[in-house]
This record gives structure tokens, sequence and C-alpha cells, in this order.
């Protein structure tokens, strides 16, 4: 599911990225280019940055002269919950089940959650469908459970869809 919401930041820009010639609004905006894809907590990540709502006062840290200023930004967040169906693209499929990515969501199906499978070293055949499942295939899944394995990577179960349901 994505959700729209409203973030706030201490943006950090450090000196070697600075070009006194430019505002310093270009610098926050490329720093907050490296926030899409964060996990925000353990349940969500930013997909996209919608808008700059505000860039408040910027201010020069002693000892390291990095310029740290106060940003809220508006940012459309994906967010998975159990039972979603989501599209996501294969990227490794086996005769344990395959795995697929939506977004930075990596997404589990092992083989019992495919229904009528054969699988191969590198394929699935869906019976039901005649569905080939391979490496860069696009699936519908279905989430069954998911939690953050590490840090800025959500990790999901999820069960094969048909692409008809």
């Amino acid at each position: 599911m994505y959700v729209s919401s409203i973030i706030h930041r201490e943006i950090c820009v450090p000196p070697s990225k600075l070009d006194w010639e430019t505002p310093h609004e270009c610098h926050v905006v490329e720093a907050l280019q490296e926030l899409e894809g964060e996990c925000v907590n353990s349940s969500q990540y930013i997909a996209k940055l919608e808008n700059i709502i505000s860039i408040n006062n910027a201010v020069v840290q002693r000892g390291s002269g990095d310029v740290v200023s106060d940003t809220k930004i508006e940012a459309r967040m994906f967010m998975p919950v159990p039972q979603e169906i989501v599209e996501a693209t294969v990227t490794s499929a086996t005769n344990m089940g395959f795995f697929a990515r939506a977004g930075r969501l990596n997404i589990y199906v092992p083989p019992h959650y495919v229904s009528g499978f054969e699988a191969s070293d590198d394929a699935f055949f869906c019976r039901a469908t005649g569905e080939v499942i391979k490496e860069r295939s696009n699936v519908f899944v279905q989430i069954m459970k998911f939690n953050m394995q590490k840090e800025n990577d959500l990790m999901a179960v999820g069960r094969h869809i048909y692409p008809h349901m």
C-alpha cells in the first residue's frame, strides 16, 4: 500500500559537495534524492519524494564544515501489508522456490505456495495456467508475512497469484 506522509529530516551537506555559486536549496534537493529507498521504520520505506515543503535555516557545523538544515518533505511511502497483492519481478528461481522484488521489498515464494508447479534448475512451470516463472518474469504475489531483515532491507514470504484473479 502506498501512503502519503510528511517527514522531517536534518539534511547534512558536506563541504566537498558545496558550490558557493549554487543556492543552498539545490544542494539540499540533491541530498534528498539519496533518501529515496531508505527504510523509515520496520515496515515502510520512502518510494518517491513528492514535494519539499520547507527548508529551514542552514547552520555550518564547527569542525566538519557541514551545512545542516532542517527540512520538511512530503513523500510517497510504500508500506506492505499482509494479504496485499503486489506486482513483482522475479530475481531468481530454483527448485526451492523463487525470489521476487517489488521496490525494495524482497519476496520469497516457496514451492508449496505455487499451485501445481513443476520445478527445474532455473524456472517454475505452473500447470494450472501454463505460466513459466523464471528470472525477470513479472508475477503477482500475495504477501503472507514480512519483516525487516537488516537496515534498509524488507523481506516477505508470499504466495503466487494467477494474473486473472
